[in-house]
């Protein structure tokens, strides 16, 4: 067998990460050059080194060991952040790294949300206040009051989403104007579903205006003729007069009166002017300063709608024609008459719920109820609890979008469009000739048919990341302007076996790395390093022992905190905790934390440390003043050191793999394939790194880092440079070169320079 010369193969970027065994014979693609055949446990960068993935932070125990839970991340700025712990009818809440507690107890505050619900919410925020959707509930509303003081409960819209008003001859007859009230319906009409389901009671409206004559200042005694008014009014004034005319209005029956409008004359004006009430108030005119009239002068104040509308809500539900309610409009109904004028809450237990929510062009929108899963609503133009449809560009807005195929919208994100997420496919809404969104301007358009599975949706700067239907593919949804239109490439196309088990949530880190965290079927947690700019798609995969189920990301001090739920195994029976990716920029080997579920002792010398309860009977990897010990077993809670150390991180040991692709492009012959090759030697090029090994995937040898010239009884300095390694690897088709770091300690791989031989016939 003939031996060629030597050749050296030069990785210098492992940044289009992990790749997919189905890759193994592409050594055509550009990416197989920055790639790896594992990456497991390492976060590769940006700008292509790969680096050992900190530790997790043991923070606290979830409230259930047998119940899964999941975070949400609340950030009202840059400084003030809470992660939330959302469980079986529970939240529970962190700040500062911290669980907030109340006289020493977890601070908690009970929800309707059953553990099977919680992976099924979706939220929008705004400021301090959190709007929650499911598609069997109610649209909730979580408030933060302060640190220590949150409340949630269902939304009482101010005016609710309906659907379109009665057609048939069926009446509703309201017994009383106000209080809970008997409904009855003129034929079958309601369903134990109704309960909890809005029905908007209308009446055509006699007293739909007021007439004052400008004659005298208005007397206390009679006082003057008043008239409900809830939307809008005009005003008008007629004759020569020398007078003020007031219009008032009382939210108090009367009690008190607040100056809506005054208008003055010195029999030289008249007026025209209209006005909106937002609420549902009293009015009035009043005529005050009054000094002379002639061509008998009045004003008149009217409506603009002569209905009258009101709001119940279902009970009881007696039987298909009769119903208990509770009236909503603090001033009551309109009427007790039969009326054939109603319409029925769009959302109720009937008609099913949003699915998801988002806040577009100072709009809360929600999409996707079961009964009109293709509809899209919009609130008031900055009033989010107002839905009441109306014509003006401020009005709310109620719009289905017409297709093919009647698929549920899955997710809402707000952009240059409202991005909208369907089963079947993904779609723009937006104002036309780029004008604002409203009820009498939409544009919608399909862009494709990829479909979506009901996870929230995410924004990355100017572009959109959603789940494929099937839960296995992460698409980017972008503008291309070269075909005036929103394009959806797959991010998993060369790393399809990254989301084995599908993708049950994802959380988006910005700082100081981009990168997309996915919690999958299988436990795993992995991240897509993300920068389109330079071209940088990479995924990693990351392991523990147990199983990650949750994740979220907060705003941090120097980069974004990445906090999970892991469900563990400890002292044979489950945990599940809350923990947190050691955000700390360390600068010091003692202060390099690479344990899970890990704490950290730092103070007066010592040998024993407890405090470890969370790990009972665990076999724990130990970092003491910079320098690994021995692993020990986790006894009562404790484990203890032959020599005193003043910065211990006791945690869970945890593996990290770098493995790049095969040797089959060599620079001098070209493709290498099926050619038989012995690895010589090895140089890699390191920063800041101690204790790693190395091999062939058969054996591990362990690399040195300590001289003669370093103390013996200190750690030895981290290491920056090159390292070159004779490597006496195997004759074979197939010369993997592996590194991996198994100690509590840092890693961070910049290049693997490879030199070896191909023999030929």
């Amino acid at each position: 067998m003939a031996q060629r010369a030597r050749t050296q193969k030069s990785q210098v970027s492992f940044n289009a990460g992990e790749l997919s065994p189905l890759l193994d014979a592409r050594i055509d693609l550009e990416k197989s050059n920055n790639g790896c055949r594992q990456l497991q446990n390492a976060i590769i960068e940006t700008y292509g080194a790969a680096r050992r993935r900190p530790g997790l932070q043991f923070i606290a125990e979830a409230k259930y060991a047998d119940k899964k839970c999941r975070l949400l991340d609340f950030q009202f700025s840059t400084t003030t952040t809470f992660v939330i712990e959302i469980g079986d009818f529970y939240m529970r809440f962190f700040s500062n790294g911290a669980q907030v507690v109340v006289d020493d107890d977890p601070y908690e505050i009970a929800t309707d949300y059953a553990e099977a619900d919680i992976f099924d919410l979706q939220f929008a925020q705004i400021n301090d206040v959190v709007y929650i959707t499911h598609p069997s509930y109610p649209v909730q509303k979580l408030i933060r009051i302060a640190d220590e003081n949150w409340t949630i409960g269902s939304v009482v819209f101010k005016d609710p989403p309906l659907l379109d008003q009665n057609i048939t001859t069926t009446t509703l007859t309201p017994s009383a104007l106000t209080g809970t009230i008997d409904l009855t319906a003129s034929s079958a009409l309601f369903e134990s579903t109704h309960v909890g389901s809005t029905f908007e009671i209308v009446y055509l409206r006699t007293d739909i205006s007021i007439r004052a004559a400008i004659t005298a200042n208005t007397p206390s005694s009679p006082p003057p003729p008043t008239m409900r008014i809830s939307g809008k009014w005009r005003l008008r004034t007629s004759g020569t007069w020398d007078a003020d005319v007031l219009v008032q209005r009382s939210y108090n029956a009367g009690t008190t009166w607040e100056l809506v409008r005054k208008v003055e004359s010195s029999s030289d004006s008249n007026y025209d002017q209209e006005g909106t009430e937002s609420e549902d108030a009293i009015y009035r005119i009043k005529i005050e300063n009054w000094v002379s009239q002639s061509n008998s002068p009045r004003a008149i104040l009217e409506l603009d709608d002569p209905y009258g509308r009101g709001y119940v809500v279902i009970d009881e539900v007696t039987d298909s024609t009769t119903a208990v309610a509770t009236v909503l409009t603090e001033k009551g109904l309109y009427g007790t008459a039969a009326t054939r004028y109603w319409s029925e809450g769009a959302w109720s237990a009937k008609r099913g719920y949003p699915v998801a929510a988002t806040l577009f062009e100072q709009r809360l929108c929600f999409a996707g109820t079961a009964y009109q899963p293709q509809t899209v609503w919009g609130s008031a133009l900055d009033d989010y609890e107002n839905f009441k449809i109306g014509t003006t560009d401020a009005d709310a807005f109620a719009y289905s979008i017409g297709a093919q195929e009647r698929n549920s919208i899955q997710w809402l994100v707000a952009q240059k469009a409202l991005l909208i997420g369907t089963t079947s496919g993904e779609w723009s809404m937006q104002g036309s000739t780029d004008s604002a969104l409203t009820a009498t301007n939409v544009l919608v358009r399909r862009h494709s048919n990829y479909g979506s599975k009901a996870i929230q949706a995410d924004l990355v700067n100017e572009v959109v990341l959603f789940v494929q239907r099937q839960g296995l593919r992460i698409r980017e949804m972008t503008y291309s302007f070269e075909r005036d239109g929103y394009v959806s490439p797959d991010l998993t196309v060369l790393s399809e076996h990254i989301t084995a088990g599908g993708i049950s949530e994802t959380a988006i880190q910005q700082q100081t790395q981009s990168i997309v965290w996915v919690v999958t079927g299988n436990g795993n947690l992995v991240g897509m390093t993300y920068e389109r700019e330079q071209n940088v798609v990479g995924w990693h995969r990351h392991t523990t022992d147990g199983l990650f189920e949750s994740v979220a990301t907060v705003y941090g001090a120097g980069s974004d905190e990445i906090w999970c739920v892991v469900n563990r195994e400890i002292d044979g029976l489950p945990r599940r905790y809350v923990e947190r990716l050691n955000p700390a920029a360390w600068t010091s080997i003692e202060n390099a934390f690479y344990v899970d579920s890990g704490l950290t002792y730092s103070g007066d010398p010592a040998t024993e440390f407890s405090g470890l309860g969370h790990l009972e009977g665990k076999t724990v990897a130990i970092l003491a003043d910079g320098a690994p010990v021995a692993d020990q077993v986790v006894v009562d809670g404790a484990v203890t050191l032959s020599d005193s150390a003043s910065v211990v991180h006791v945690g869970l040991p945890y593996e990290t793999i770098i493995q790049p692709m095969r040797l089959d492009m060599d620079p001098a012959v070209g493709n290498s394939q099926g050619q038989v090759k012995q690895v010589r030697k090895i140089v890699l090029r390191l920063s800041k790194t101690l204790g790693l090994s190395y091999g062939d995937g058969t054996t591990t040898y362990n690399l040195n880092f300590r001289d003669t010239a370093d103390h013996m009884d200190a750690p030895p300095p981290l290491f920056t440079g090159d390292k070159e390694i004779d490597f006496d690897g195997n004759f074979d088709l197939d010369t993997p070169v592996i590194v991996k770091q198994t100690q509590p300690l840092p890693l961070c791989l910049l290049a693997i320079i490879t030199k070896y031989a191909i023999t030929g016939d």
